[in-house]
């Protein structure tokens, strides 16, 4: 039986978020809907947002 994909998919494009990027992460991960994925794509963030995980 092959996996299905998730209902809903989500798209977060960030540049420069150090800040706030993971308070933006964790009201995702927060909500009681849980069939998403979330996609985060950096554009070139001089600021140290690709080190938050």
């Amino acid at each position: 039986m092959a996996k299905q994909s998730p209902k809903v998919s989500i798209g977060m494009p960030v540049y420069n978020m150090e800040s706030t990027l993971q308070e933006a992460i964790d009201t995702v991960l927060n909500q009681t809907f849980s069939d998403f994925q979330l996609f985060i794509s950096d554009n070139a963030s001089d600021d140290g947002t690709e080190e938050i995980q």
